[in-house]
């Protein structure tokens, strides 16, 4: 993922929130729109994402109908699908991710932000409860329009939070390093197989 994250937003120009992955209905969208509504801060908000499956077109219809109807056409940007390279391009520029799943998450969409070492804020799954328990790496907030929006608002503005986020993101980033992890699963192995 991307190797810097943004520096935090500064209270000029926009604010850039983001989410990743494919469009589909494990993500809460009527609680994101809801969310960016009462944001009093100048947002830009950016899907860096497509469909995967034909039967999600329907749903991506109706985010921009949504989208159109909220006038928020130079506020709102879906990317469609985009290479690896453009997606860690556009999170090292997004402020704080959105991570608004309603009952699973996406390891990847979420590893992703993490691995960009992004601020984030999700709604309260078992997922993210437990990945916090150890390492407060993101804010997790209750899945309610005001909740989120006062979230965001601490997490743009508050430089000791997005202090103690970035430290925990950069700790859990090295704790959980691909080299580290592969040499703790040929451990493992090596234990369960070798004895």
């Amino acid at each position: 993922a991307a190797k810097t994250p943004a520096a935090p937003w500064q209270g000029k120009g926009n604010l850039n929130l983001a989410s990743t992955g494919f469009i589909n209905d494990s993500y809460d969208y009527g609680l994101l729109m809801n969310t960016l509504a009462l944001c009093d801060l100048p947002w830009r908000f950016t899907w860096i994402g497509g469909i995967r499956r034909p039967d999600d077109k329907k749903l991506l219809e109706k985010l921009q109908k949504e989208i159109g109807r909220r006038k928020w056409l130079d506020r709102f940007m879906v990317t469609g699908t985009v290479s690896k390279e453009n997606r860690d391009e556009l999170l090292s520029n997004t402020h704080i991710y959105c991570a608004f799943f309603k009952y699973k998450s996406s390891s990847e969409s979420l590893a992703t932000a993490i691995g960009g070492r992004t601020m984030i804020l999700a709604t309260s799954l078992p997922l993210m409860r437990e990945m916090s328990d150890n390492f407060p790496i993101m804010i997790i907030a209750p899945s309610e329009p005001s909740a989120m929006a006062k979230a965001i608002r601490r997490m743009a503005t508050e430089k000791a939070l997005q202090k103690s986020l970035r430290k925990a993101l950069a700790r859990y980033c090295n704790e959980y390093n691909r080299e580290r992890t592969a040499g703790r699963l040929v451990s493992f192995y090596e234990k369960e197989i070798i004895g």
